[in-house]
């Protein structure tokens, strides 16, 4: 529960600042979705997700250099998990699905939100009291996701929230620090966009 609330307020906190400074995504695997429905030019696509990943890169240092006098205190060598998502079983393609169907809903849920915002057809961006909603909507979102699906799982929904984290933890120095669990960082970066790819393609279908 500590966890679902400190995400989806991050996730709001993000969103209103995103959203009043152009799209408000923060979310490589939203800002292919949008894409795939016909609701984000594709000439952006690529610039967004570099800053995405690069953003998730830079807040990962920041909270290292928060904690600095803490990592030398972490029980038991666990660190890779104050950077990114973390499963208790290791089943590869069953994290593949789950990191798919939540990603997908996740885009569902912005498709329809961004009809509530009355955002731009072409951009998605959000004007206004639009921006609130959509901060406000997103962070309801990322809750209900995050406390249905994420226990057990260590799910992201978000390629750059996983990646770029987990390489923060592989070249940060800390005391005794823990694997980097390779193995896991396909899952959240491919999974989230295959669903976010299948969830905007049907989108566009049925609109």
């Amino acid at each position: 529960m500590t966890l679902a609330l400190s995400w989806a307020t991050a996730a709001f906190v993000g969103l209103l600042v995103a959203a009043s400074l152009g799209a408000g995504h923060l979310n490589p695997a939203l800002t292919l979705g949008l894409y795939m429905a016909g609701h984000f030019p594709g000439d952006r696509v690529q610039p967004f997700m570099l800053a995405q990943g690069s953003g998730a890169f830079l807040g990962a240092v920041l909270m290292w250099l928060t904690c600095l006098p803490r990592w030398g205190q972490v029980r038991d060598g666990r660190t890779l998990e104050c950077f990114c998502p973390e499963s208790q079983v290791r089943a590869p393609l069953g994290l593949l699905v789950c990191e798919m169907v939540g990603t997908a809903m996740l885009v569902a849920g912005f498709l329809a939100l961004r009809r509530a915002c009355n955002a731009d057809a072409v951009s998605s961006f959000v004007e206004g009291r639009g921006i609130l909603l959509w901060a406000m909507g997103g962070a309801g979102i990322m809750l209900g996701l995050a406390l249905a699906t994420g226990a057990g799982s260590g799910l992201s929904l978000n390629p750059a929230r996983d990646l770029g984290p987990r390489v923060a933890h592989a070249v940060l120095p800390m005391p005794g620090k823990s694997a980097h669990a390779w193995w896991q960082a396909w899952t959240a970066v491919i999974g989230p966009l295959l669903g976010a790819w299948v969830a905007g393609a049907i989108a566009r279908i049925v609109a």
